[in-house]
């Protein structure tokens, strides 16, 4: 049956299994998946057994997370600060050395300072780690009394920290192996800058992009006038135009906030030791919110002016503004969609001017 059937002959031809279709050939899938589950488990206990487990890799110590508090305009123009942090670091006694002053470690007599031994086992010889110095080929007969031979303490350190312009609220920025060392031959830790930007009371951020409001009356709103804005480039004269809308957005192109990317961070630590200032040249834009105030304590005056306007303007065709804030927002929704789409080559492309 198998060989007439060509479809399980290539699977026998594989596998060499005549059972592999159907349900025994699940049963049988299954059997061996559980089986090299169980090699797994047991070579995970020889490796334990012989100090062979992560044979190759290079252990990390710890991270450590330090959060620094920015007002809204340090974030916006970037800043340096001096961060204090303890980590663990190389013994301040003994220098790393493990050993009491005026000691030394001694060399192990059972590997000859090798830090590993050969057992035969029949046929084969395994390579073990030596079980008198625990692999390291030495041990510490007079230990240092401050670190108890690990040869680390914590220690208080301090860090100039430059943050770039532009960095938002949560954003983290990742000094490497300025973290917590680790004993052996492992490589210590990052430390990680976490930045808490605190809310400014006139303006706010959305993305790359400034948000402030600007409030106009309805006569303004409906003759047009113009107004100045505070930016954080200073004040700006702004004309708003006849017939603006309660909520409607003024663009103030390219006026404020530099943009902190992903590929800018990599870039700025790199160059950051040499002195060199980076930004990605690109800036977000300023938009100000028009709110329309409407009077709520009239004069004589204002309320028969009001009642005479109310004799001719026409009313509201409420099926027009419905059907164009359905346009407003499918419009929203197709930008929502191009920025998705956006690869991660066109921004890069968008960032640098490329």
């Amino acid at each position: 049956d198998i060989l007439k059937d060509e479809n399980k002959r290539k699977m026998y031809d594989l596998t060499g299994d005549a059972l592999s279709q159907g349900p025994q050939g699940d049963f049988q899938r299954q059997k061996q998946y559980q089986n090299t589950n169980q090699a797994d488990d047991i070579f995970g206990d020889f490796e334990k057994v012989f100090n062979m487990q992560g044979f190759g890799r290079v252990q990390k110590g710890q991270d450590i997370i330090v959060n620094i508090d920015a007002s809204f305009l340090e974030a916006i123009n970037g800043f340096e600060k001096k961060v204090s942090y303890t980590r663990k670091g190389a013994c301040s006694v003994c220098k790393g050395s493990k050993c009491k002053d005026g000691t030394s470690p001694i060399r192990c007599s059972a590997c000859a300072g090798k830090g590993s031994v050969n057992h035969r086992q029949g046929p084969m010889t395994i390579q073990m780690a030596c079980s008198k110095c625990n692999g390291e080929g030495q041990f510490i007969k007079f230990p240092c009394t401050n670190c108890k031979g690990s040869g680390l303490s914590v220690n208080k350190y301090e860090e100039n920290i430059k943050i770039p312009r532009g960095v938002q609220n949560g954003q983290s920025i990742k000094i490497p192996r300025k973290g917590n060392e680790i004993e052996g031959n492992g490589i210590p830790g990052d430390l990680i800058i976490k930045i808490l930007v605190k809310e400014d009371k006139f303006f706010q951020r959305e993305n790359n992009d400034i948000i402030s409001q600007h409030f106009i009356t309805i006569s303004q709103a409906v003759l047009g006038t113009k107004i100045q804005v505070k930016t954080l480039d200073g004040t700006k004269d702004q004309d708003i135009q006849p017939g603006v809308q309660h909520g409607d957005r003024i663009c103030i192109q390219n006026m404020v906030l530099y943009i902190f990317t992903q590929f800018f961070v990599i870039l700025f630590f790199l160059n950051q030791k040499k002195g060199v200032e980076l930004d990605s040249g690109n800036r977000g834009n300023h938009y100000v919110v028009i709110k329309i105030i409407v009077p709520q304590n009239l004069s004589r005056e204002m309320r028969s002016l009001y009642e005479q306007l109310a004799q001719v303007e026409p009313k509201v065709d409420q099926k027009i503004y419905e059907k164009k804030e359905q346009e407003d927002k499918q419009e929203g929704y197709q930008n929502q969609d191009e920025n998705k789409s956006e690869n991660i080559f066109n921004k890069f492309k968008k960032v640098w001017g490329s």
